[in-house]
C-alpha cells in the first residue's frame, strides 16, 4: 500500500511507499483513481476542522491501541478548560 501526500508546505517524506503529490491535486487524484490497483481512499476536505467561534477545551488520552498494521486508535476525554503557559 502506498501513501500519497499533499502537505500545506514542502516536506521530506520519510514513510516507506510514500509519494508527494504536487501541483494540480485534483488532476493527480483522477490519474491515480484511473489506475489499476486497490481502492484509493482520500482524507481531508480543505475545510477548517473547527468552525469560527468554537470554544477551546482540553483533552486527556483515555486509552489507545495500535493495530497490527500500525494504525493508532486513540480515545480522548474532555478535561475542562485549556490551560496555557509560557516558555519564559
Amino acid at each position: 500500500m502506498e501513501l500519497y501526500r499533499h502537505p500545506a508546505d514542502s516536506i521530506k517524506i520519510k514513510w516507506e511507499n510514500s509519494v508527494l503529490l504536487k501541483g494540480d491535486i485534483v488532476g493527480e487524484l483522477k490519474k491515480l483513481k484511473a489506475q489499476d490497483g486497490p481502492d484509493l481512499q482520500v482524507y481531508g476536505s480543505g475545510k477548517r476542522l473547527f468552525a469560527e467561534g468554537a470554544i477551546p477545551v482540553a483533552f486527556t488520552l483515555d486509552k489507545s491501541q495500535i493495530t497490527p498494521h500500525g494504525v493508532i486508535v486513540a480515545l480522548y476525554k474532555r478535561a475542562g478548560d485549556v490551560k496555557t503557559g509560557s516558555f519564559a
